[in-house]
């Protein structure tokens, strides 16, 4: 088919006409369609498609159609009850004739309405090109010899003209401002004379009210009447500059947000590979972006976080947004620990590729390998043997671990009222500082906190000791709340220490604290005999020595009034057979062992138990027994300290009892809150108890734990709380809501977050409120949350909720009954409400559940349990 027509024109044209429009061949295959005909049908590509494929006629039909123009001379013919595939509507079709200087073009027009309606409102259908220019949006002219010969009403109206008095009358340069005549005249005569095809440019306009305007025009040469004319349209454009400078001055702005953020921020295209990269993410990885630019961001990952990446960008692709903890390489082959978030990067509907938001993790990455050496070396020092090795251990951490110089450990001395240095690093002094004077230290063992100085010149407290330094960092070492001692640090840099320094530091003094502890205990223990027994015998505590076979070689007053045997009875005995029933030996002797065995090179190990012990006279009794490793001499014996805890185990009793009772009230003061909301609201009275009920029985069928599906009960009991907000006449208004009155409804679920968010319910009981309307395609509020943004809980609740209440009667309605309530909540599977909730509701009422009178079941596995 050939054809004298310019389409691209032609398609200008049409993408500016407010009616739905296609152009087709003799064959009904599409050449061009507008936006707005595009819309209607949904279709991302029309072009090439046949009109059958979209309209509701055969190919039959269509034949027929178009032999039916030709014989009418090229005359419209109307076609009616055409419909949209799809779409039910029923609209008509205009099928123009063959185009003047075209071959077998044909233009269609889609209009609502029957033949009678479209052929008395319109008469006799225009020609083409006067029926696109009459209806465009945009000016459209024709120009020969100077002069306008056509103008259509838009443009007319650009300048403020009418049309008779621009057609044949004015010429471009009347409508041109002076200092752009030349511009003009220059690009008229290129188009005239065919050295363009095609000119489009912009220049100032000159309104008949004198007014300057900025227009862009779009020319083509075209034969008009056999002579040349230039055919174009014409865009007033000033108002679009003035917005594109407004962009671009946001877009300027949002930039500078962008390369100054803290973040890492990538741009990547649907195929991964990096189209910007913000100053952060350079920064940090030492790279520029022209080495990132178009370059897969696959490459930068540790191949074993390929395979994963790959499927969180086809997720991203799908419209999700993902947060994932990654490593990427450094240009200089180091690594990075990054947490990204990927969002979709979105033109209209479609995805186009990600934006990823990243933090540097590396430094916390760092702080976990410091705490985890740190640990290490804090579980060594309960078994060390003096204090100065464990004060050596401790600096040598600082310096190692923690990375710190210029330090010191300093001890209290109680008698003279001061501080001493018990070791130091990287300084040479022999420091003693009194406690009623100034300076960092003695401020931090006074007050017992610790304390970062970032520069000492503008720290009242600082004290110079060495000189130089800018910045001191110091925390307490304490031993049962009471500080023994301080760790410091100075450095001749301001702002040298971190919080994470002063976290690992706590950590340190935490440690010797209780290794100093242990070791008081210890050293006590091995002094001699004699003076240990004065000790032992005035003990309350049953202090007992016993051999490394088990027997008794010491036994205080306290074990003979605790067990009743005096001590020449027990002495050379072994212990077990003494003070533990038979059917508790076995373990009390795995321990004693272990005890015994593994302390053996390391002196004054210790461990502590809880055993049922036995008295001479047969009663039993709960003790707390430390036992204790002591190298004496070639001997390795051990000291047994034993309790009687029967006083506290009776008070463990009582404090259970007392949080029973406490569970108890809860659950009453949430049954109080939950009748007053129902006394606003008396046609779901007993609402809130029976969603409870189903809630925990499904909660329960899911095999979720104690303490989570009391948590369900609990937000069941409460999930209305918040229509306490809502009006009385509006909840038991026996006709349908209005959509303000359903507005205000849809507040419950956040007012009731408002009124629970803090009170400690040992679970998340406020968002699960908060939650309970959202669904699992986002339909539902007040957030509109999708699939796993819905806490699990929520979504048991939400079907709960939506049973109980269809089952339920209404002031507006009837109650539907249990089967149309489980009829919906199947049909809804896997769009609204989550399957595996679905299916465990289907089971409970399978088993049998059924409701209490009103929802009052005390459920006492669920509420008076200790979880």
């Amino acid at each position: 088919m050939g054809t004298s027509i310019d389409l691209k024109s032609l398609g200008l044209l049409f993408d500016f006409l407010v009616e739905p429009l296609f152009l087709m061949d003799d064959e009904g295959r599409i050449l061009l369609a507008n936006r707005v005909f595009a819309g209607m049908t949904g279709l991302d590509t029309l072009e090439g498609r046949k009109i059958t494929e979209v309209l509701h006629f055969g190919d039959d039909d269509l034949h027929l159609i178009l032999d039916e123009l030709k014989k009418c001379n090229k005359r419209r013919c109307v076609v009616d009850g055409v419909a949209l595939r799809g779409n039910p509507a029923e609209l008509a079709v205009v099928i123009l004739g063959e185009l003047s200087d075209a071959e077998n073009l044909y233009c269609g027009v889609l209009r609502k309405g029957t033949i009678q309606e479209i052929e008395e409102k319109e008469g006799e259908a225009p020609d083409l090109f006067r029926m696109l220019s009459e209806h465009a949006l945009v000016g459209v002219y024709l120009i020969q010899g100077g002069l306008f010969r056509y103008v259509n009403p838009t443009l007319a109206a650009i300048f403020g003209y009418r049309r008779e008095e621009i057609i044949d009358r004015l010429g471009p340069l009347d409508l041109t401002h002076p200092e752009d005549r030349e511009l003009v005249a220059e690009n008229t005569k290129k188009r005239l004379e065919g050295q363009a095809d095609q000119v489009r440019y912009s220049f100032r306009g000159l309104r008949k009210d004198g007014k300057v305007i900025l227009v862009e025009v779009l020319g083509t040469r075209v034969l008009y009447k056999g002579k040349p004319a230039v055919l174009g349209t014409l865009l007033d454009i000033t108002e679009h500059r003035r917005m594109f400078e407004k962009i671009k001055s946001s877009e300027k702005r949002f930039r500078m947000v962008v390369e100054n953020a803290n973040d890492l921020i990538l741009i990547l295209d649907d195929k991964g590979r990096v189209l910007f990269a913000n100053r952060k993410a350079l920064e940090i990885t030492g790279y520029k972006l022209s080495e990132w630019k178009g370059k897969p961001f696959s490459s930068l990952l540790l191949p074993e976080e390929l395979d994963k990446a790959r499927q969180i960008f086809r997720a991203v692709l799908r419209g999700e947004k993902i947060r994932r903890e990654t490593r990427i390489f450094k240009r200089d082959g180091g690594i990075l620990v990054v947490s990204f978030m990927a969002v979709p990067l979105k033109e209209g509907s479609k995805v186009k590729g990600a934006i990823c938001f990243g933090k540097d993790l590396t430094k916390e990455s760092d702080l976990e390998k410091k705490l985890s050496a740190l640990y290490e070396v804090i579980t060594r020092m309960p078994v060390l043997k003096d204090i100065d090795e464990l004060v050596e251990i401790a600096l040598d951490a600082i310096v190692s671990i923690i990375q710190l110089e210029n330090t010191s450990v300093f001890f209290v001395d109680d008698k003279r009222k001061e501080l001493y240095v018990k070791s130091i690093r990287g300084i040479h002094a022999n420091i003693r500082l009194p406690l009623d004077g100034k300076g960092i230290t003695v401020w931090v063992a006074n007050h017992g906190k610790p304390l970062i100085v970032k520069d000492t010149r503008k720290d009242p407290r600082y004290v110079e000791g060495i000189k130089g330094m800018l910045s001191e960092i110091a925390v307490p070492i304490k031993i049962r709340e009471k500080v023994v001692g301080v760790i410091n640090a100075e450095s001749p840099r301001p702002n040298a220490f971190t919080e994470d320094d002063l976290k690992l530091l706590e950590i340190l003094a935490a440690g010797i604290g209780t290794a100093m502890e242990n070791l008081q205990l210890i050293q006590s223990i091995s002094l001699s005999e004699r003076r240990y027994r004065l000790l032992t015998q005035s003990a309350s505590d049953a202090i007992i020595w016993v051999d490394s076979r088990g027997r008794v070689k010491m036994w205080n007053r306290a074990a003979e009034r605790l067990f009743g045997y005096a001590e020449s009875e027990v002495l050379g005995k072994e212990l077990y057979e003494l003070i533990i029933p038979e059917k508790d030996r076995e373990r009390f002797l795995k321990a004693f062992r272990r005890a015994m065995f593994g302390g053996r090179n390391k002196p004054h190990t210790s461990k502590t138990m809880e055993v049922i012990g036995l008295r001479k006279d047969g009663s039993t009794i709960p003790l707390e027994v430390s036992v204790t490793t002591v190298q004496i001499e070639e001997e390795q014996e051990v000291l047994a300290i034993i309790r009687d805890v029967s006083e506290r185990k009776e008070a463990e009793r009582k404090l259970r009892q007392s949080f029973r009772t406490l569970r108890k009230t809860l659950d009453e003061v949430v049954r109080t809150v939950v009748r007053i909301v129902e006394t606003r609201d008396p046609y779901t009275a007993g609402h809130q108890m029976k969603v409870a009920e189903l809630a925990a029985a499904i909660a329960r069928e899911m095999g979720l734990d104690k303490r989570r599906v009391r948590t369900i009960y609990v937000a069941g009991m409460l999930h209305d709380i918040g229509k306490i907000h809502i009006p009385a006449e509006i909840l038991s208004k026996p006709s349908a809501l209005t959509e303000a009155e359903m507005n205000i409804i849809k507040t419950h679920p956040v007012v009731g977050y408002d009124i629970l968010k803090n009170i400690d319910f040992d679970g998340p009981v406020a968002e699960i409120v908060l939650q309970h309307h959202e669904r699992l395609d986002g339909s539902g509020y007040p957030r509109g949350l999708k699939g796993d943004e819905i806490l699990l809980e929520a979504r048991i609740l939400g079907v709960a909720d939506v049973v109980e209440a269809m089952a339920s009667h209404r002031p507006y309605r009837p109650a539907m009954g249990i089967d149309k309530a489980l009829e919906e909540i199947k049909k809804y599977s896997g769009i609204l409400y989550d399957p595996e909730v679905v299916k465990a509701c289907l089971r409970v009422f399978e088993k049998g559940f059924t409701w209490t009178e009103k929802g009052g079941a005390k459920a006492p596995e669920l509420v008076y349990e200790r979880i």
